[in-house]
């Protein structure tokens, strides 16, 4: 299609063809009526499939909204308006330099995996990914099994998003898309881990732990996982909540882990954590 301006903006219609606010939209492969346009004193413009939004609007409103794109509106045509606001705002256009990761999706073990096929996993892949550190949405219109999952053979395989239309003002000149890993173990998978007692803390009046390095001194350096048929070391514990004995409240402590045991993975990154809990009275 070609953008075809009217010398008049209240131009409405023309050779049959409908105007908007001075402008429409021709078959660019319609040559002769396009250079009838042109003999006729038209712009036309060539390439475009349809009506921007710019030319929906009236020149006094682009020379008015000019300003705001570093423009000079002063005696330019509309189709020459147009041009010069369309070229600065792609230059405004943020890049999609990545996305936000997506964590890995442990599927059992090889000859045992949950996902008998591609489209299995593939029904329960999202369908939008995150860009600009998690706080930008973008549709998934379809997800390709890069890698050719099979679940009799241990590996990781790589599901890769198609995306669809990127929301504005963001542009993907890099090409950048998000992956997820698909992780078939010949190792046996942890699935959780054994729920550990909640620690009475006493009260925000008679605290027991000070603060959390009291609290991480009494916590296991051992956990078990797998309903108690896998010990698991513990190497560190993350207060979680921000441990603040004078505030009433559960808070949570999170296991960092050591080496697993031979013959295990944790795929899924699941740990263990426990509960300490200070009593308002």
């Amino acid at each position: 299609m070609a953008r075809v301006y009217a010398p008049n903006e209240a131009h409405t219609c023309d050779y049959g063809i409908d105007f908007v606010n001075g402008v429409a939209a021709v078959p660019d492969a319609n040559t002769y009526l396009t250079g009838w346009f042109t003999a006729k004193g038209y712009t036309v413009v060539a390439g475009d499939d349809e009506l921007s939004p710019w030319d929906y609007l009236t020149l006094a409103q682009l020379q008015e909204f000019s300003p705001y794109c570093g423009l000079n509106p002063t005696g330019l045509t509309k189709a020459a308006l147009v041009a010069a606001i369309e070229t600065q705002v792609a230059a405004m256009k943020i890049e999609i330099t990545s996305f936000t990761a997506l964590n890995p999706i442990a599927v059992g073990t090889e000859g045992e995996a949950i996902y008998a096929d591609a489209a299995a996993i593939i029904a329960t892949l999202p369908t939008e990914v995150y860009c600009d550190a998690g706080t930008v949405p973008v549709p998934v219109t379809a997800w390709v099994d890069t890698d050719t999952y099979d679940p009799d053979t241990a590996g990781s395989y790589t599901f890769t998003a198609t995306l669809g239309d990127l929301p504005a003002p963001y542009a993907n000149t890099a090409v950048a898309t998000a992956t997820v890993e698909v992780v078939v173990s010949d190792d046996a998978e942890l699935t959780s881990f054994d729920a550990l007692d909640s620690i009475a803390a006493g009260t925000v009046a008679v605290p027991v732990y000070a603060d959390a390095a009291a609290v991480i001194a009494t916590l296991p350096d051992t956990v078990l996982a797998n309903n108690g048929s896998v010990a698991v070391p513990v190497t560190a514990w993350v207060d979680t909540d921000t441990y603040d004995p004078t505030s009433a409240g559960s808070y949570t402590f999170t296991a960092t882990l050591g080496d697993l045991p031979d013959g295990y993975a944790n795929a899924a990154g699941v740990t263990a954590t426990v509960e300490v809990v200070v009593a308002a009275e």
